[in-house]
Formats: structure tokens, sequence, C-alpha cells
């Protein structure tokens, strides 16, 4: 079965959206994966600094204890979601192309937290202070687009919302709007989907904690296609005076982006700024949930395993720190070897080799392609037809932009780099197969690492 979705804009350039096909099969829930014999727990599993270990080879851990705590505010605590040994430390290819230190643990002993049943924490009469403490102690990682500690990102908010130099009149008249995306970032990925669908009332609680915590009393969610999901009045699920909610849609690829979430959702409201939109996806909110309401970290997230190359395609609950290849053979293992497996979307995603490369929390979805899938192509040079140009969302000129990084003409004073969303669009629009988003992409982090642009 081939998907479509809808990418770009209207433009003099292209009067209707493009259409992009992609493979997908049907893929129903399956339950929990199998339990990993030796989960393999990346003391990283955001975009930031890794955490530092604080277990010596050796010991014996429990189900949900801390492994490794916080360096720094861009980091996050990381919890061992297996019961075990702790075999020792190694260097492990990870999801987002890195290499990395993970925690080795043999699986052994009984399990704390799965199977148990927990109390509920009526967090309704706890401060945001609180709230917000229980969100950096379990490690909550923010998987909307920026990949970074949801703590640390809260804190930027609240910190870093307003102008440092508005009047005090200003800064308290100030908008502040919690925008939910409530479906894939990636359509391809089908998981926040499925939260959505199986899942809706811990995703709508989890909505409330981070309301709270950043004092926000307007709420925006973002539909792929218009529903009918507020037919019944939602405001009573979030606990402040007066909370608006509004909703909108968005059906055209990239806008569940979050420059252009934060920008659909100022939109609804008038008068506020993008940067007082605060941008958050399903899986996000129900960690939050989770954590708060049940007093226990991320273990286990759903992961989409689909592909020509897989014997079935399904939904299941793995956990953290599973290897890509134990994961195979519950899907009854390969058709034939894929050509590539694909990490978290076919449209936005990153290709891995090793098998060994363990799940994080930040894995979505997991495509294993056919040789026919990903046939070799030649890149050519530009042909000026303008369809980058015509499809870029934010208006740039993609081809110029990658030309003067690959110069080393971008000297910081152009500011078109930054404002580049990287959704690939202008790559798959090219008939000359120019790899421009990564190309830009790649000039971008040499630029903030002090490279030569």
């Amino acid at each position: 079965m081939k998907h479509t979705v809808h990418i770009g804009r209207r433009s003099v350039f292209n009067r209707k959206p493009v259409e992009i096909f992609y493979p997908q099969n049907s893929a129903p829930f399956a339950g929990n994966a199998f339990l990993p014999g030796v989960a393999v727990i990346p003391l990283r599993q955001y975009d930031g600094v890794a955490a530092r270990s604080v277990i010596q080879p050796g010991a014996s851990v429990k189900e949900g204890q801390v492994i490794a705590v916080a360096k720094d505010p861009e980091s996050a605590v990381i919890h061992s979601s297996v019961p075990g040994v702790l075999r020792g430390y190694r260097e492990m290819p990870l999801v987002d192309q890195t290499v990395g230190t993970a925690a080795v643990i043999q699986l052994s002993g009984s399990f704390d937290i799965s199977g148990k049943k927990s109390g509920r924490f009526l967090w309704e009469g706890a401060s945001p202070w609180m709230l917000l403490k229980s969100v950096e102690d379990f490690g909550v990682v923010s998987t909307f687009s920026d990949f970074k500690p949801l703590a640390f990102l809260l804190r930027n908010f609240m910190t870093g919302s307003g102008d440092s130099n508005e009047s005090g009149e200003e800064a308290s008249s100030r908008q502040t709007v919690l925008a939910v995306r409530m479906f894939d970032g990636d359509p391809s990925c089908a998981v926040d989907s499925y939260l959505v669908e199986n899942n809706i009332s811990e995703v709508l609680e989890g909505c409330s904690i981070v309301a709270k915590i950043l004092d926000i009393n307007k709420i925006c969610f973002i539909h792929r296609k218009k529903t009918s999901f507020f037919e019944n009045d939602v405001s009573s699920l979030f606990h402040h005076a007066s909370v608006e909610i509004k909703q909108t849609a968005a059906n055209v690829y990239p806008y569940g982006n979050s420059i252009l979430c934060a920008g659909e959702a100022a939109g609804m409201f008038p008068g506020t700024r993008k940067k007082d939109v605060f941008c958050m996806d399903p899986w996000t909110a129900f960690s939050v949930c989770e954590s708060v309401c049940f007093n226990k970290p991320t273990l286990q997230r759903p992961v989409l395993i689909a592909g020509s190359a897989i014997e079935k395609s399904m939904i299941l609950n793995v956990r953290i720190g599973t290897r890509i290849g134990d994961i195979i053979e519950e899907c009854g293992g390969f058709k034939f070897s894929p050509a590539k497996i694909i990490v978290n979307g076919l449209i936005e995603g990153r290709a891995v080799y090793d098998l060994d490369t363990p799940v994080d929390k930040n894995t979505k979805s997991l495509h294993f392609m056919s040789r026919e899938e990903c046939r070799p192509y030649s890149v050519h040079q530009c042909v000026h037809c303008g369809r980058c140009l015509g499809i870029c969302p934010q208006k740039l000129d993609p081809i110029r932009v990658a030309y003067c990084v690959q110069r080393g003409k971008y000297s910081g004073k152009n500011d078109s780099l930054p404002d580049c969303i990287f959704c690939g669009a202008c790559s798959a629009v090219c008939p000359s197969r120019i790899p421009i988003h990564h190309i830009i992409r790649d000039g971008l982090k040499e630029n903030h690492s002090g490279g030569v642009l």
C-alpha cells in the first residue's frame, strides 16, 4: 500500500501542493515487545550532553533505578529499563548516527515497576515548581523536534519568552500559548497518531500538567485534518481558572515543524508572538503523565516496525535499550536482507547500518527498506528549475544557501541559514537529486561548532 503526503506551499512556482508517495503497510498494535536479554542503554538519549554514570560495573540494578545523572542543564537523568547486572560500559552506534557510551545490563532479578499496581499522585494540588522537578527527576525528553530534556526547554521558555528590554506592563500582558501537535511530524511514523487515538486521556493530562508548569491558559491543538475531537468540552481537564482552547488543521507537510506550528498557534490568538508559543507532541505529553501521575520513568516506548523487508509490520512497546536486531525476530524476521534501515520516518529520518543500535526515548519508527525502494542514483548539476524555491515553506532560496555553505561564503551576516527548518522538501522535489537540506544542515552544525563558515 502506498500513502500520499502533500508537501510545500502554494506559490507562483507551484499552484498546488506537491504530492510524494511513501510505502506503508498497515501496522496494528501488537503489545509489549520481548524483554531484551541484554539491554544497551545509551547515556545520551537526546541532543545535548551525555549523563554521568553513577553505577560501577558488576553492581546489581533495579528496574527504574538511576544509572546516570545529569551533568548540566542540557543533560537528563538516565534510568535502567530492566533489572539486572551492569556488565560495563561500551561505545555503541546510536540512532542519531553518532557513537556514544551505553550501559550494558544483563537481565536478571524481579521487576519493581512493571506489573505492579501503583498509586496515583494527585498533582492538581502541587506547585508548578514541584511538577517541574518531577519532570526533571524522571528525565523526560521532548520528542517534538528539539530532542532536548523537557525540563531544560521548560525553564528556557519561562525565562526567555519575553524580551529583556520590554516594560513591566508589556511583560505582564504577554500571552503564552501551549501548542500541541496531534499528529506525526513525519507522517510515515504513525506513533503519535496512535497515541492520540488510543491514549488520549493520558495525552491530555500531560498537556494539562505542562500548562500548569508554564502558567498557560491558552491552548491550541493542531490536527492533521478537521476532527470532531472537541464536540465535547475538554476545558474541564485543564485545571486553570479560565482556559481558552482552540483547534486548527495543518494538512500539508512540513507544517508539523516547531516553527510552523508556533506560527499557526500564534495566529489563533491575536497579539501572540511565535516566541511565546511552547510546542509539544503526544508522546512528550504521555511521558509527562506517566512520570508525574504514576511516579515512574520512561522504561519503554511505542515503536513502529515496518517496511517491505520485514515479515510483519506492527507497533510494539519496546524497552529502552533493546537492540534493533532483537526486535526483528518478533516481527517474523527478514523476508530478505534490507538495503537500508531508516529510523524516525521516511521523510525526515536517518539511516543506520548496525543491528546493535539500541532503541532510545526518541526512537519512533524503524523502516526496513528493499533495494528496489532504495535504488542508487546520481547527483547532477542544478538545472535552475526553481522547484526548491517554490516549495520552501520558509520562502528561502535553498540551492543558493547550499552553494554558499559549500563554498564557505556563509559568515553569519546572512540569516537565511538559521531560518531553514530541515524539512527536506527542497531535496524531495529536486530533479538533480541534490541533497540540499543535508548540505545546509551540515553547514549550520559547522557554523555552531566554530567551523569554517
